[in-house]
């Protein structure tokens, strides 16, 4: 695979068309972390993918090794990092369509990674069949100072036109494939599926989820909430591995909405399901109480 085109400055590294053949690289060039928490360089709406996920340090499942001929001190089980729920997607559906940089060959299409800030900025251009032209800005970061905390900025404007807009925003619990197979199709058995949802919730504005890995035995929660700057109806519910925040919206000539998402994350080895999901859903508080000027 050849490297993306891209420009480079000291602190930026910025990406001046997507380029969908090269999203291997690119999602792993625009990752963003903090040393507990990190989030792959994917694209909001979830599709096109390579692999999306979202990681914890320290949190990993097991999965079985065999040799064709054993000896002394083998180990019988290796381990990898999994991907814990995710709350990078925001879907994009506008005048009834999907809209994404597969289904709608965008205008425009630029992202930038700002190293100096810790941020990842995205600017996108459709046109609509309707005609009219649909602007997404989009900035996503992890905290450098609460370190469960990450946070998501999506904008959605009509330039000129009017648009009726959906935002479907996830936190999956399920993503992407497994990073390690081996060939062995038990490996990949033991990382395609490897937690057990203990416990989903919904609220106003978002929810949360606790999952317990299947043979590492961590459990993990995550939460998230929606501040909402715009007219919209929201709605939340759940589905298999699935928090699922939905917001609609008559846009007219000009008029934008903005989506804020807060997400937290908590783990333990040995806590109960109720102790790290309260972890989770604290960081989230403290998120929305700092704000996204705060976060940023």
């Amino acid at each position: 695979m050849t490297a993306p085109d891209l420009d480079v400055d000291r602190w930026l590294v910025r990406e001046p068309a997507v380029d969908v053949d090269r999203l291997a690289v690119t999602e792993t060039l625009f990752s963003i972390a903090n040393g507990y928490v990190g989030m792959r360089g994917t694209l909001e709406e979830g599709r096109p993918c390579e692999v999306r996920g979202t990681f914890l340090s320290g949190v990993f499942e097991h999965y079985p090794l065999s040799y064709p001929e054993s000896s002394h001190g083998d180990p019988d089980q290796g381990q990898a990092l999994v991907s814990v729920a995710d709350g990078t997607v925001v879907r994009l559906l506008a005048d009834g369509a999907a809209i994404d940089v597969e289904s709608v060959e965008p205008l425009r299409h630029e992202r930038t990674l700002d190293l100096r800030a810790g941020t990842l900025d995205r600017v996108v251009e459709w046109v609509l069949p309707s005609g009219t032209t649909l602007q997404v800005t989009s900035r996503r970061l992890v905290s450098l100072r609460e370190r469960s905390l990450c946070a998501l900025r999506y904008a959605v404007r009509a330039v000129d036109g009017p648009a009726h807009v959906v935002l479907r925003s996830d936190l999956a619990g399920l993503v992407g494939r497994p990073s390690v197979t081996k060939g062995d199709p038990r490996v990949e058995e033991a990382l395609g599926d490897p937690f057990e949802v203990l416990e989903q919730q919904t609220s106003d504005a978002g929810g949360a989820m606790v999952a317990r890995t299947r043979a590492s035995a961590i459990t993990v929660a995550a939460a998230v909430d929606h501040l909402v700057d715009g007219t919209a109806t929201t709605t939340v519910e759940t589905d298999e591995h699935v928090v699922r925040t939905t917001l609609t919206s008559d846009l007219a000539e000009g008029e934008e909405l903005v989506l804020t998402k807060v997400l937290g994350y908590a783990w333990s080895r040995d806590g109960d399901a109720g102790d790290v999901l309260d972890l989770a859903r604290a960081a989230v508080i403290s998120g929305v109480d700092r704000g996204w000027d705060g976060l940023l």
